[in-house]
């Protein structure tokens, strides 16, 4: 398999590397959907992909998600190579089929967002 999948106990973390196939991704969101289910995040890493995923098989990993009922309050954080128009892009497949996510370069960028998440800092309103 050219994935690697992991747990936290506030997030769950995929890896995907080389050219995973479709089975391949299919086999991996029905292996992460039911470490979901009390969890907020998802963390995907696809920055050792040799090639990018299309547009099709972007849409097609959200259908997916769907199918195997990870609901859809899921924060997606991803990692990827992508250029600015493609994190755009995945961000807008994303958002269309009701998604949240997030695309970032970098593991730090996205540490960061995943301790925003789960430690909201609390901010006055003055009052």
């Amino acid at each position: 398999m050219n994935y690697s999948i992991s747990a936290t106990p506030n997030y769950v973390f995929l890896k995907l590397a080389k050219v995973p196939s479709k089975d391949d991704v299919l086999h991996a969101i029905q292996e992460i959907a039911p470490l979901l289910k009390n969890k907020r995040i998802l963390l995907i890493d696809s920055k050792d992909l040799k090639f990018p995923f299309n547009l099709s098989e972007k849409h097609s990993f959200f259908v997916e998600l769907s199918e195997n009922k990870v609901d859809k309050s899921i924060q997606i954080i991803t990692i990827t190579n992508f250029l600015n128009e493609e994190h755009s892009l995945l961000e807008m497949v994303a958002k269309n089929r009701g998604w949240k996510l997030k695309n970032f370069h970098y593991r730090e960028q996205a540490d960061r967002l995943i301790q925003k998440i789960i430690h909201p800092v609390l901010v006055s309103t003055g009052n």
